[in-house]
């Protein structure tokens, strides 16, 4: 029984594909995804010629070398199935990941936007040496333009106030 190898990739929906990170998913998925292609083309293409050598194989006797190249094809087409297969797997593990992420993203910047402010005031106030070294290492610049460095600067805060 041939298994059907048609792209089953998830895909984001609209609401994840707008979120900040899933350029960067989609950026790294990007090699992998021409991969799953190539290979599906490949198995393809591998299927078409076994099917040919299987449907003249009554009217035509072949060589040992032909019949070997055949055996060949099969290894190749085996061995493309199952790294097709381990490459969905990754594709799969790295987009629930990202759905994962991003779940937790919106969490901790909905909590950032109402008590970073504050979290940094007391912070300021603080006089605990790890403290006001930390607040002295931080690119404040930073913060305001990337969110993911507003979040990690908030956790560390927190942690230490």
């Amino acid at each position: 029984m041939e298994e059907n190898f048609s792209s089953q990739a998830p895909e984001l929906t609209k609401k994840e594909s707008t979120h900040p990170y899933a350029d960067k998913l989609q950026e790294n998925l990007k090699t992998q995804r021409r991969m799953e292609v190539l290979l599906t083309s490949k198995i393809s293409t591998l299927s078409e010629i076994l099917k040919t050598k299987t449907d003249t194989s009554e009217f035509i006797a072949y060589t040992p070398e032909e019949n070997l190249k055949h055996t060949d094809y099969e290894i190749q087409k085996i061995k493309a199935e199952g790294e097709l297969n381990i490459l969905k797997r990754i594709i799969q593990e790295k987009v629930n990941y990202y759905k994962q992420y991003m779940v937790q993203f919106e969490k901790d910047i909905a909590e950032v936007e109402t008590k970073f402010k504050n979290t940094v005031s007391i912070a300021q106030k603080s006089t605990k040496p790890n403290v006001i070294k930390l607040l002295s290492e931080i690119k404040w610049d930073k913060v305001d333009n990337d969110d993911e460095v507003k979040i990690a600067v908030y956790k560390q805060l927190k942690k230490h106030v």
